[in-house]
């Protein structure tokens, strides 16, 4: 390590200063931050909130499947692809769901 001689003192100061964040900067920043999150848990369009670690694996194990409305809800639900029938019959099991054209 050497010795800053007193003609180099602003050069040293001026690197210094550039290397290392100002203490108004750091507390700006610190007041500025969210204090707490707001946490979705499942994936919105157009949030810019952080999603639940169980909300991301919910949504990548329905990535194969479809959205269906139940039969005048006006809802949209996420289903299986392993779940669907197409069948000209009714299904029985209770994990089937039943697709009729749309009038």
């Amino acid at each position: 390590m050497s010795l800053v001689q007193l003609n180099q003192l602003r050069t040293f100061m001026s690197k210094l200063s550039s290397t290392f964040a100002k203490k108004t900067d750091v507390e700006s920043a610190l007041s500025a931050k969210e204090n707490k999150l707001t946490f979705d848990t499942v994936p919105k369009s157009g949030s810019t909130n952080p999603v639940t670690s169980d909300g991301v694996y919910n949504a990548v194990t329905h990535l194969a499947g479809m959205l269906v409305e139940e039969k005048g809800s006006g809802t949209m639900e996420p289903v299986d692809i392993q779940d669907v029938v197409m069948s000209d019959t009714q299904p029985t099991e209770a994990c089937s769901v039943w697709i009729e054209p749309k009038d």
